[in-house]
């Protein structure tokens, strides 16, 4: 008897940490969301660019050891001396008239008077503005990634997110799946 309640308290607990887990995990997929909403209705880039680099980035930094990993939702990732200037003397730098004035790529997103690198909202401001500096059709978001990253299978692959997103209209993808037939010769290769 005693053991019977011991399990069911357990596997209670361990139940609601599954949904606690999960509810956690949509929580951040919905706030993400919203911020790559936000950001469109700022800058007018549509909001599955900003799904489709931050995947990227996020696959990214997950590989490269040269990267900080990513800690937020957010992956996209500036360089500090992108950021706030080449010439800047202060590499900490917060205030977006000396950014400017240096010319860090950094702007203030939530209207808080700071430019930061952590700010998920300065960064996506930062992101939207950049891309929308080369035009908002997909030839000129192209244009903006080979300026980025300079390689063009990485635009190949945010692309293929960015269509992956906008069909699906929603962050959370890993539902879906890729049937093949059970005699397929299948690699990551072909």
């Amino acid at each position: 008897m005693r053991r019977g309640i011991v399990f069911l308290v357990i596997f209670g607990i361990w139940v609601s940490m599954i949904h606690g887990a999960e509810a956690e995990e949509r929580d951040d997929f919905r706030h993400t969301m919203t911020l790559f909403k936000k950001m469109e209705s700022r800058t007018k880039v549509p909001w599955y660019y900003f799904a489709a680099i931050n995947q990227y980035e996020k696959n990214l930094r997950n590989t490269r050891e040269d990267l900080p990993d990513a800690k937020d939702p957010v992956a996209v990732y500036f360089s500090q001396r992108k950021w706030v200037g080449l010439m800047n003397p202060d590499y900490n730098d917060k205030n977006p008239v000396t950014i400017e004035l240096y010319g860090g790529i950094g702007l203030d997103g939530n209207h808080d008077g700071r430019v930061e690198r952590n700010n998920l909202k300065d960064v996506l401001y930062t992101l939207g503005n950049y891309l929308k500096s080369f035009g908002l059709n997909e030839e000129d978001i192209k244009i903006a990634l080979w300026e980025r990253y300079q390689r063009g299978e990485t635009i190949a692959i945010i692309m293929g997110y960015a269509k992956i997103y906008k069909k699906f209209n929603k962050l959370k993808l890993d539902k879906n799946a890729f049937p093949l037939p059970l005699e397929a010769n299948y690699t990551i290769n072909n």
